[in-house]
């Protein structure tokens, strides 16, 4: 998987799971894509920033987001993008910030989900 694949699938995965979530407030929003910003790979707590795109139908309001790593890598350039994303039957990810719009993305907690 690239990069490029990568934030095209986390885009409908995030919209998958603002669907599944108990808040009729929260299910009707979708994400509309991401903006990586900030590479910390090397880090003691690897993870990616930047912008995302939250909509409510037509009304499209930029958010931070966290996207944290399951582990580092020396560069951007190594990471294995295959790795990070999970799978559509796990969910518990991600959570939001109203407050301070920031999508907080947390792969690593994902658990298999109550179908």
């Amino acid at each position: 998987m690239t990069e490029e694949e990568f934030w095209d699938a986390l885009e409908y995965r995030v919209s998958h799971e603002l669907r599944l979530m108990d808040n009729p407030q929260i299910q009707c929003l979708w994400c509309d894509g991401f903006i990586a910003e900030r590479y910390e790979t090397a880090n003691a707590e690897p993870l990616i920033g930047g912008r995302t795109f939250i909509c409510r139908g037509s009304e499209q309001k930029e958010w931070k987001f966290k996207l944290l790593l399951p582990e580092r890598w020396d560069s951007a350039e190594l990471i294995r993008w295959d790795t990070i994303l999970p799978p559509d039957e796990m969910s518990g990810w991600i959570s939001l910030d109203f407050r301070n719009r920031t999508l907080h993305l947390d792969p690593m907690s994902a658990a298999n989900a109550e179908l």
